[in-house]
């Protein structure tokens, strides 16, 4: 068994002027995943076999007292003889049981450290790669096989990351995300997110502040979720739930949660955003009920008494007794310079991806607030899906979905491909392949299927094995074959048009027989 830690001599000595780097040959293993610790894995292990190396059995743990944090890494330094192929494995284990895999076939390149990378995924959780010499990977199922031009050349250190994204074995540069990894190859990890002050990715990355409330706004206060409360208001009994409910311009609290107004000084007066108490109200103020206001400056009495400025989705600002937006809510946009109607307009979307007036072009999406391929490498075009992240291939992608316990799948649009593995227990898998896509789809009939084919143009062919019953629809015009390996009922619920017994447990819906 060999010991995580430290790199091997041998690469440390190729970062010294003092060594014949140009002499050495070996494969640096980094081992990194986007699965929680010790929730999802809490340990880690690495296999490698081949020839010109010493073969390799490295494992440990993630959590607990003088456990190493991911990436873990191993160097394999080689020996002499053949380059290769190298196999290697790496594993993420919970509880003692293995979780995930990756598999990766590759060469040593003569006198050089070449840094091979094995993202542990949690796309790739439940996933069986059919076929020899596959493995899952970010872009679904893939050859074991890696190209030379795939893996990075080590340069003399490595960090959390070694320029790459996760699920990549060379790098790629991608935008930054709040994930751990150095996503755009700049040898930085999560540069541009500060875990003191993001309201998304407070004290963690994915640690959300959300909880707001009226007159408030959730905020990450030096890594910890707090409150920022709107101008003239205060969150005097401390409950994050109610947001800031004290009125800070009102003579039970005027300026801070403990000054009341009396007499003689029994009005709250109100220059700018500092409030005190006074004996009468300034020349240039008028009275309020026991407020002293600027009415062109006052966000409660913008022009008048009692006329609140408190446009929709947005910040309002008083100026010179108009009331205007001074900012917009995240998420919301301000498109039609309405002050009346706030910030109306949702922001996302294609129309207004970024900011207002930032469209999409055709065959693009709007993800993440950038405009990219309709087909981005997430959900939409691979992974793993569940009830809770559905999955949808749009039209003139291909895409790989693996679906296990409780999942929906679409695949929508002509030129639409879907390759489709659904697999394990669960209750009901929802799997739709609509108005002119082609899906590939192999069940293992375990549990009940609701596989839906439907429109002019779409093909289907399902492959059912296991026990249970299997059924496909095949509706409006679609053309669908369904081979039968199971010990139960499999058959076409539904067939609009033609069917056909080709024999050989095949059936098929309005088109001929394979």
């Amino acid at each position: 068994m060999r010991a995580w830690g430290a790199l091997a001599s041998a690469l440390l000595c190729a970062a010294s002027s003092g060594c014949s780097a140009d002499k050495l040959t070996q494969i640096v293993v980094v081992v990194e995943s986007d699965l929680s610790v010790p929730g999802q894995i809490d340990a880690v292990s690495v296999e490698a076999t081949g020839p010109g190396t010493a073969p390799v059995m490295a494992s440990g743990a993630l959590s607990g007292a003088g456990a190493i944090p991911l990436p873990r890494y191993v160097t394999l330094v080689h020996r002499g003889g053949p380059l290769g192929p190298v196999d290697v494995r790496a594993a993420g284990l919970l509880a003692g049981s293995e979780v995930v895999d990756r598999e990766a076939r590759v060469f040593f390149v003569q006198g050089r450290t070449m840094v091979l990378r094995l993202a542990l995924l949690d796309a790739c959780v439940g996933v069986r790669c059919r076929g020899g010499d596959r493995t899952c990977a970010a872009e679904g199922c893939r050859d074991v096989m890696i190209d030379p031009a795939e893996l990075a050349e080590w340069t003399g250190t490595i960090g959390s990351d070694a320029g790459t994204e996760v699920g990549t074995d060379g790098c790629r540069p991608e935008p930054e995300s709040c994930n751990g990894i150095d996503d755009d190859c700049d040898g930085m990890t999560d540069e541009d997110f500060d875990l003191r002050t993001h309201p998304e990715h407070c004290g963690a990355c994915d640690t959300a502040c959300t909880v707001g409330g009226p007159m408030a706004t959730a905020a990450c206060i030096d890594g910890s979720c707090g409150l920022t409360c709107d101008s003239g208001f205060g969150d005097c009994n401390a409950m994050a739930t109610d947001g800031c409910e004290t009125d800070l311009y009102d003579v039970a609290s005027c300026g801070d949660c403990s000054t009341m107004c009396a007499d003689p000084a029994r009005y709250c007066e109100v220059t700018g955003t500092t409030a005190t108490c006074v004996e009468s109200c300034g020349a240039s103020l008028i009275r309020c009920g026991s407020t002293c206001a600027d009415p062109s400056r006052n966000l409660r009495h913008c022009g008048r008494c009692d006329n609140a400025c408190a446009p929709d989705n947005a910040r309002g600002a008083c100026i010179s007794g108009s009331c205007t937006v001074a900012s917009c809510d995240r998420g919301f946009g301000d498109c039609n310079r309405m002050p009346d109607d706030g910030c109306e307009a949702s922001l996302g979307t294609s129309r207004n991806c970024a900011s207002c007036g930032d469209a999409c072009r055709p065959g693009e999406a709007c993800v993440d607030g950038m405009c990219t391929d309709a087909c981005p490498a997430s959900c939409q075009c691979t992974g793993h899906c569940t009830a809770d992240r559905p999955c949808t291939c749009d039209a003139g992608c291909p895409c790989t979905f693996s679906c296990g316990m409780d999942c929906e799948v679409t695949c929508d649009g002509t030129g639409a491909s879907c390759d489709i593995g659904a697999e394990g227990g669960g209750d009901v898998r929802q799997i739709t392949c609509t108005d002119g896509a082609s899906c590939q789809v192999v069940v293992d009939a375990t549990l009940a299927n609701d596989i839906e084919c439907s429109g002019g143009g779409t093909t289907c062919t399902v492959e059912c094995t296991g026990s249970e019953d299997c059924a496909v629809d095949c509706r409006r015009g679609a053309e669908c074959v369904l081979r039968c390996d199971t010990s139960g009922a499999c058959d076409f619920d539904t067939c609009d048009g033609s069917e056909r017994d080709c024999g050989g447990d095949v059936r098929v819906c309005n088109r001929s027989c394979p």
